[in-house]
């Protein structure tokens, strides 16, 4: 093939591409809208194959010859690779491609007996393979005939895709695969199941989701063998949705490429904002390896294999937090880049079923990488020995990532991992306990640091189980006194454990953002406010609270709040009753309330806060709802807050925030928790004579650090 010709079939596929993205649209049946695509390879195209057609041998007998050569019973390995594909070079040679050539044109070069399964197309790039696969002693009888022809890879370069044509799918040939392996499955040896390999990229459909092709794989198979004693191990090698589908089913084992984790992980982030915060890794290597242990834990996956590119691959596995590591010395210049992951893959299965340790796959994979990289088209290693000349190009080592995959413990540590991670996170504090005394007017010293903060432009969030009224009367009156105008913009109050939300104006009272009223029919609705008011009144007498009923509830709209002592109680009052067995005598006072929710079947939970109070409110409000609503509202991913408060200890009110956060700085008393590797819960900040004193030293010190980083926009 000459450079002109070349390029005009690369235009040919171009003009193809567009002409799919610019066709007449149609509705479907659910008035969504489909394009109408061409549904043959570009004539061009077509042309060039079927010359190559006429060029092989036998071709006429060859492509009739369907017969299955292999039983199920015999298969060691099974093949399930949608993608079948004829790569074309430049210099005018073609070679059999996709996911399901490579694999399995490697299984027959080392005379395992495996069964592909995958989609055939019916035209000259179809034939074409189909020719390919049977001179290459691959068995075709399994494959699904589908009605367009197979895909098309042109390679500008060795390491350039130019342009690629795939296929697509209709239901009923989705159906007809899914038929083919559930069959295929059944008949297999139950005493010595075949390994599974799922491999490739999905290709469109007509007119369904085949996103999920590979869940529905997992489990028929996990169906047919469930009474089965032994059952088959299932390789995983996707990416995008479909790799993220297939996850849920938790796969045995899976392999994919440095940038297919890195697209997988902005997918996690983007469905869970709290992804989990650790200590910043070290080097490349390290954030790789990290990555691929989160996953781990994620999905719960046995182990897991990341590519490199000239870095080698590394395996990461369920049980230790050490990595396998099998690294090149040297690189390939100017590599064929077309199949490389699948021959790994490949390569690791064949050791899989022919009883290899690990790590000697592992090197074994990677060597057959390097191979395939230093020849064009697919790499068929028929040869161990060329396998084997690569191995001394190899190194491996054994990572230890334990620090990395721990989250911070310290104020230095965290300090570290966001300057490393370029992160300006929203500080949200508690009020009482941590900004002021129980009660008590914020100090002078606590009002210049947070003042201090919101100079230095981050956003602050009070986030309290108190009431608006004195939230105001603590904190936000002093504020609003000493705060430039511009600064308020950035101070906000959720209250009421966050179903109250205002902004601070620099003259007046707090704008109301966000008020979830128990009045609302939605939530409780008027006549059971009535209910949980007389139940309150029925266990104060129970439990002989010398208090009057309008001393002893204070009405917040969003929540009721039992007020033990009244009122009226001064804050020495608070701390001696609470010195005395205040704890012990609330939880045994909510405990009753919660009972007596229960048999009237009220939708609310009763929860001790502060020193003397109890919180009355909806069962699913509590601070880690807070949390939610700072990001609903505010526009603020959890991932880039910190949170200041002082009761995390099992069943405090603050313990619902931690795993929520980038991480919480904990200002009450010590906390010894079996589980605070869990999350980034920061327990260093020592304690002064006052509760107020320590949270002085934690937001100075972040502050501090903070004022000096670069900024970075916050974004839900």
């Amino acid at each position: 093939m000459n450079n002109s010709h070349f390029a005009a079939i690369r235009k040919t596929l171009e003009d193809h591409e567009r002409h799919t993205d610019r066709s007449v649209t149609t509705r479907a049946a659910d008035g969504s809208i489909a394009p109408t695509v061409t549904t043959t390879v570009p004539p061009l195209v077509s042309d060039w194959i079927a010359a190559a057609l006429v060029k092989q041998q036998n071709a006429i007998t060859t492509i009739r010859n369907t017969d299955r050569r292999i039983l199920p019973k015999q298969a060691r390995i099974l093949v399930v690779a949608p993608n079948a594909a004829i790569d074309i070079y430049r210099e005018g040679t073609s070679y059999i491609g996709g996911a399901l050539g490579t694999i399995a044109s490697l299984l027959a070069a080392q005379a395992i007996p495996a069964i592909p399964l995958g989609f055939l197309g019916a035209g000259p790039v179809g034939d074409l393979f189909q020719i390919m696969a049977i001179q290459h002693q691959i068995e075709t009888g399994y494959l699904t005939h589908v009605a367009q022809d197979a895909g098309v890879t042109l390679y500008a370069s060795r390491m350039v895709k130019a342009i690629r044509y795939r296929p697509r799918v209709t239901q009923q040939e989705i159906n007809a695969l899914l038929s083919a392996f559930h069959d295929v499955v059944k008949e297999c040896d139950p005493d010595n199941p075949p390994l599974i390999l799922l491999s490739g990229s999905i290709p469109e459909a007509h007119d369904t989701d085949i996103t999920p092709l590979y869940q529905h794989l997992i489990r028929i198979l996990r169906e047919v063998q469930s009474r089965q004693e032994r059952r088959s191990l299932v390789w995983l090698d996707a990416r995008g949705p479909s790799l993220l589908a297939a996850l849920e089913s938790r796969p045995d084992y899976v392999k994919i490429n440095r940038s297919e984790l890195t697209e997988l992980m902005a997918m996690l982030r983007a469905r869970t904002p709290a992804w989990k915060f650790t200590n910043p890794a070290r080097t490349t290597v390290e954030a790789v390896a990290r990555d691929a242990k989160n996953l781990i834990s994620t999905f719960g996956l046995p182990e897991l294999t990341i590519t490199m590119d000239k870095r080698g691959a590394l395996t990461a596995y369920a049980n230790t937090n050490r990595v396998l590591w099998a690294r090149l010395r040297r690189a390939v210049p100017k590599p064929f880049i077309a199949g490389l992951g699948d021959t790994l893959f490949t390569t690791q299965a064949i050791g899989e079923v022919t009883g290899h340790r690990q790590h000697r796959s592992l090197e074994h994979g990677v060597a057959a990488a390097r191979v395939s990289a230093m020849r064009p088209g697919t790499s068929v290693i028929s040869d161990l020995s060329d396998l084997y000349a690569h191995l001394p190009d190899l190194r491996r080592q054994v990572l230890d990532i334990t620090d990395a995959l721990r989250p911070p413990q310290s104020m230095r540590e965290l300090q570290r991992a966001m300057k490393r991670q370029n992160l300006r996170p929203v500080l949200v504090t508690d009020m009482d306990g941590t900004l002021t005394m129980p009660g008590s007017i914020i100090s002078a010293s606590m009002l210049n640091c947070i003042l201090d903060a919101l100079a230095a432009d981050l956003t602050v969030v009070i986030l309290t189980s108190s009431g608006i009224e004195r939230t105001d009367a603590q904190v936000l009156t002093r504020l609003r006194t000493h705060a430039q105008p511009q600064q308020m913009k950035n101070l906000y109050a959720f209250t009421d454990q966050g179903s109250q939300a205002y902004t601070i104006t620099p003259h007046g009272k707090p704008k109301q953002l966000f008020l979830l009223d128990l009045a609302d029919p939605r939530i409780l609705g008027p006549s059971r406010v009535e209910q949980v008011r007389a139940i309150i009144k029925h266990t104060a007498t129970y439990f002989q609270i010398p208090v009057d009923s309008e001393s002893l509830i204070s009405d917040h709209v969003s929540q009721l709040t039992v007020m033990v002592l009244g009122r009226d109680a001064t804050n020495d009052a608070k701390c001696a009753y609470d010195q005395k067995g205040g704890k012990a005598h609330r939880a045994r006072i909510a405990s009753y309330l919660n009972e007596r929710f229960a048999e009237e079947h009220l939708a609310v939970s009763a929860r001790p806060a502060g020193l003397s109070s109890i919180n009355i409110g909806p069962s699913w409000i509590d601070k880690a709802f807070g949390i939610e609503k700072i990001a609903e509202v505010i526009g603020v991913a959890p991932a880039h807050m910190i949170y200041v408060a002082d009761e995390f200890w099992p069943g405090g009110v603050d313990a619902p925030v931690l795993g929520h956060v980038l991480a919480s700085i904990n200002v009450g008393p010590a906390l010894r928790m079996n589980n605070a590797e869990k999350y980034a819960l920061i327990n260093d900040v020592p304690l002064g004579t006052t509760g107020t004193e320590a949270v002085l030293t934690v937001l100075a010190t972040m502050c501090r650090t903070l004022c000096n980083t670069t900024t970075l926009e916050i974004a839900a």
